[in-house]
């Protein structure tokens, strides 16, 4: 970013285009995308520019809106500044690419804080992460996991107390952020930890992906057939990354596809 006359992060599309041109050199990408990935990592500017998947009682696909399409020409035309070799890769591999130098900009949530910070401690100190750049609204994908109790399992009080134990304040604080000598990256949900400027100490770098949490969307869609129509969304996204087909077109395809899947 120095090098580039980028003074911050990004905040809006088009300074995320902007930074992600400057930052395309001979040797070096300003963005890197996943067409294998492609849905995921785009909901985000779908969800942004104020677009939704689906109607509210899941029956109907609204992805393909005029802002779905918007975004999706946006976020297709990211692939001009992203690694070539990489396109047909997936976002864990893809850290090697943004550790080595060979990328500026990478998308991705909590757990790459400590993969990076474990795998190239080189660069500690050299990276940063800030939220996504909104554009009508800020929005993430965000998830996380859950600790149950099995219904065939023993000793249902003694696990729950345990659950218990592990989701009081201190606890979770302690299993998701570590302690001096074996920090963590992992947020805790509770507002109340994330919200304590001191839950940061151990590990700083995790307040930039902290501060998107509010505005986190569940991927997660009304209608439990889109685990299929995902699978259609996907291809066509990628074939658009690949200049196959353009964006508007892509979206198009998938909702036909997608329409047939949900009426089944």
């Amino acid at each position: 970013f120095e090098a580039a006359g980028i003074a911050a992060p990004p905040t809006t599309w088009e300074e995320l285009e902007a930074a992600a041109q400057a930052l395309t050199s001979e040797d070096q990408y300003g963005y890197i995308m996943f067409a294998p990935e492609a849905a995921y990592y785009w909901y985000p500017y779908l969800w942004q520019n104020g677009g939704e998947l689906l109607s509210e009682d899941g029956t109907t696909i609204l992805f393909n809106s005029e802002a779905g399409k918007e975004a999706a020409e946006f976020y297709v035309g990211l692939a001009q500044y992203s690694p070539p070799d990489y396109l047909n890769s997936n976002s864990y591999d893809g850290r090697v690419a943004f550790a080595t130098g060979q990328v500026a900009m990478y998308v991705a949530g909590a757990w790459f804080a400590s993969v990076i910070q474990d795998e190239y401690p080189d660069i500690t100190g050299l990276w940063d992460a800030a939220p996504l750049p909104a554009k009508e609204r800020c929005a993430t994908t965000i998830a996380g996991d859950a600790l149950v109790i099995p219904e065939q399992g023993q000793n249902h009080d003694a696990a729950w107390k345990w659950i218990e134990f592990l989701s009081a304040p201190q606890n979770m604080a302690l299993w998701a952020l570590g302690t001096p000598g074996d920090p963590g990256s992992v947020l805790p949900p509770r507002t109340s930890l994330l919200e304590d400027p001191g839950v940061f100490d151990l590990n700083p770098i995790l307040e930039g992906f902290a501060e998107q949490m509010g505005c986190g969307i569940t991927g997660g869609a009304p209608n439990p057939r889109y685990g299929e129509v995902e699978i259609a969304l996907n291809d066509a996204l990628g074939r658009a990354i690949y200049g196959e087909i353009d964006a508007a077109t892509a979206l198009d395809e998938a909702a036909l596809e997608g329409e047939d899947i949900l009426n089944r």
